[in-house]
């Protein structure tokens, strides 16, 4: 059984892309039509055969696709508090992320280190080619080092529990 791809209008950006640009590739269905999904990837390398390697998300090995099938993944919009306000536009694809304005305080309880308290840092952050920020948390300085990347949820469900035992130990509970 032969298959014929289907033929997509002519791709005006088939010459400006390069090596780590995000991208879409439409999907065919299995009768062979496209269907008007896509794939996200990044492009990973550009062939002078006018094939280029794409990597998707959920898929082991690259794809090997026509660039002439590939079209721009737009960079998507900055959460209201991205502390870049360009959107980035200067930036690689691969470096396309959004920090919040930390927030850190001194646990002054917990054992020093070469003279340090520990830090806590608390952030936001919407990683290039995310599509859910993450709550981070790090200590640094004093005796440890350590980092956490959590979900929204994770981050209210923590903040509750640290307030409820605040409230206990004041007692308020």
């Amino acid at each position: 059984m032969s298959h014929t791809v289907p033929e997509l209008p002519d791709n005006p950006n088939h010459g400006a892309f390069n090596p780590g640009d995000p991208v879409r590739l439409p999907t065919i269905s299995l009768d062979g039509k496209l269907d008007g999904g896509h794939l996200s990837g990044v492009l990973d390398h550009i062939g002078s055969d006018g094939f280029a390697r794409i990597r998707v998300d959920g898929i082991a090995q690259p794809l090997v696709v026509g660039v002439d099938r590939l079209v721009p993944d737009p960079i998507r919009p900055c959460p209201p508090w991205c502390d870049n306000p360009n959107r980035h536009d200067d930036e690689l694809p691969v470096d396309r992320s959004c920090w919040s304005t930390d927030r850190s305080i001194a646990l002054n309880r917990d054992r020093w280190g070469a003279g340090l308290p520990t830090i806590v840092d608390t952030g936001a952050q919407l990683r290039a080619g995310d599509t859910e920020a993450l709550v981070l948390i790090s200590l640094r300085g004093g005796a440890k080092d350590l980092g956490l990347r959590l979900t929204p949820w994770e981050a209210r469900r923590l903040a509750a529990d640290l307030k409820h035992f605040a409230d206990l130990i004041e007692g308020r509970e």
